[in-house]
C-alpha cells in the first residue's frame, strides 16, 4: 500500500508538473498577440478559432496539471506519514527476536518487556 502510494504520488506530480508548463508555454506564447488596452477576454474572443481553441486547452493543462501536483503532494505527505513507525513498536520486534534467536532468557525478556510497557 504505502509503495504504490508513494509511486502515485511521484507520477501524479511529474505529470502535474509537465502538464501545468506545457498548458503555461501554450498561453504564454498565445497572450504574447496581446493587443494594447484590451481586457484578456475581448482579444481571445478576436483569435482565430483554432488559436482560440489552444488557448482554451492551454488553460485546462495549466488547471489539470495543477489539480495533479496537488494530488501527488498529498500523497507523498500520507507516505511520509504512513511510513513513520512508532518507537514502541520497533523496540518490542527487536526484543522478540533477540528472545527468538536465544540471545536472552525467558526472564530477561519478560523483565524487558515489562519495562518497555
Amino acid at each position: 500500500m504505502k509503495k504504490q502510494l508513494i509511486i502515485l504520488g511521484i507520477i501524479s506530480l511529474c505529470v502535474g508538473i509537465v502538464l501545468f508548463f506545457v498548458g503555461y508555454n501554450v498561453v504564454s506564447e498565445i497572450t504574447a498577440y496581446d493587443v494594447e488596452g484590451l481586457p484578456i477576454s475581448e482579444w481571445v474572443m478576436m483569435l482565430s478559432p483554432s488559436l482560440r481553441q489552444q488557448y482554451e486547452t492551454g488553460q485546462l493543462y495549466m488547471q489539470y496539471g495543477s489539480i495533479l501536483v496537488i494530488l501527488g503532494l498529498i500523497s507523498c505527505i500520507l507516505f511520509i506519514i504512513l511510513s513513520r513507525k512508532k518507537p514502541e513498536e520497533d523496540s518490542m520486534k527487536i526484543l522478540k527476536s533477540r528472545y527468538a534467536k536465544g540471545e536472552i532468557t525467558k526472564e530477561e525478556f519478560e523483565q524487558m518487556k515489562k519495562s518497555l510497557e
